[in-house]
Order: C-alpha cells, then structure tokens, then sequence
C-alpha cells in the first residue's frame, strides 16, 4: 500500500517497478548476485512477476497506469533459480522487510507470503484437448532469426499468442532452471504444429518502453487465446 498516488510516465509499463523492487530486495542481500541476474546476456531472467494488481469484483485488476493511494495492491514473484529463491526466503522469514520501494516510493508491507512448489507438482501431468490463456500483461514473443537470412535485426519481436514460440519459451525456461532437462524431441514434435490457436478473445496490442536508458519501444499483446 502507498500513501500517495504512484503514477508512471506514459508507454511506461507499472510492471517494470515491480522489476525494480525485486532487483532491490535481491540487492540488498547480495550486490554481486543482484548484478549477475541483471546484466546476464543471452539467458533468461530468474524469476517471473505478477505486476501490481488487486481482486475485483470482476476477477484480476492489473494497475497499469497508477496506483491509487491508500489502496491495498499485490504483487507477486515467481523464482526459478533454486539459490536465489532460497536466499530470499530465509531471509523473509528471520527478518521480512518492512516496505518496499516503487517509483521512489514507500510502499508498506501489509503481509508477506512465501510458496515452495516441489519439483513433484511441477512434474504433474494433466491432460488437456483444449486449454486457454489469459495474458494479462503485454507480452511477445523474441523471434531469433540467423544471420544469413537477415543482415540487421535478428532479434525480432512477435505480438500474438503463436503457440509454437509460446510452447518453446517455455521449454527454454524449463531447461534453463529446472530438472530433469527436456529433451530436443519435444521441439520436433512442436515443429509438426500440434497445437493450434482455435479463437481469440479481447486482444489488443500495447506500445510501450521496454528499457528505460535506451528508450527502445516495444509492442505486447493481451487478451484471452483458445487453444486445441
């Protein structure tokens, strides 16, 4: 909770204060930790956040644009990287911060909550012939493209809810963390197009800066996709 207005600049995404603070809870334990997730090339962020948000009566009600003051708000962090995920939460429970800062603000802690999720849950299997997504916050997809095919830019950014580069996102962060490593049949059996996107639902696009110090201007999408 903030006892004043915290706003952000426009196509700033409030999400990236969440970032923020999480990079400053992992600083303050550790300065060399901290720097090693940030300025990691080429591999993925540790960790996953949920920006701030608050239940509404009609379910999720991310704060994209301002948090209003004296209005209680979540957020909430999902870590991959066992270490640093052990590091924060025996430090939460000998000695849980106070407050944490967003946008140079003050934000008391009205309560803090810590999950561990077995590698056993993970490890479920659940069967599903049609699933959704919602996505809540802009997303894309960074599409690598080898330099023989494109000169300049082999980074590009796709803005809809393509199954394939979202299932392979998510086998990239599996193996990059997590035990046991899945294996390169699974991509082969992407490849053959077996989940197909059957309709979409309320999906805009959103420009916004994705880096403050370069000013590099990012499209993501949100919205609901249906899935077979």
């Amino acid at each position: 909770m903030s006892y004043v207005d915290i706003r952000v600049k426009p196509k700033i995404f409030i999400g990236q204060l969440g970032r923020a603070a999480f990079y400053a809870m992992l600083r303050s334990l550790s300065e060399e930790k901290a720097r090693e997730v940030h300025d990691r090339k080429g591999g993925y962020a540790p960790f996953s956040l949920k920006p701030p948000h608050m239940e509404a009566a009609k379910g999720l009600k991310v704060l994209n644009k301002i948090i209003p003051a004296n209005t209680p708000f979540n957020i909430e962090f999902d870590i991959l990287d066992s270490n640093i995920a052990k590091m924060l939460s025996e430090v939460f429970k000998e000695a849980p911060p106070d407050k944490v800062i967003l946008a140079y603000t003050e934000c008391p802690i009205i309560e803090l909550s810590v999950k561990n999720v077995s590698r056993e849950e993970l490890l479920q299997v659940v069967s599903h012939k049609k699933f959704s997504l919602k996505f809540i916050t802009p997303t894309y997809f960074r599409i690598h493209i080898p330099k023989e095919i494109r000169k300049t830019r082999h980074i590009r950014a796709l803005p809809l809810p393509d199954p394939y580069h979202l299932f392979v996102n998510l086998y990239n962060l599996w193996n990059a963390f997590l035990e046991p490593k899945i294996s390169q049949e699974y991509l082969e059996w992407l490849n053959q197009q077996p989940i197909l996107i059957s309709r979409v639902k309320s999906i805009n696009t959103h420009c916004f800066t994705e880096d403050n110090k370069t000013n590099v201007i990012t499209i993501g999408f949100t919205g609901i996709a249906f899935y077979t």
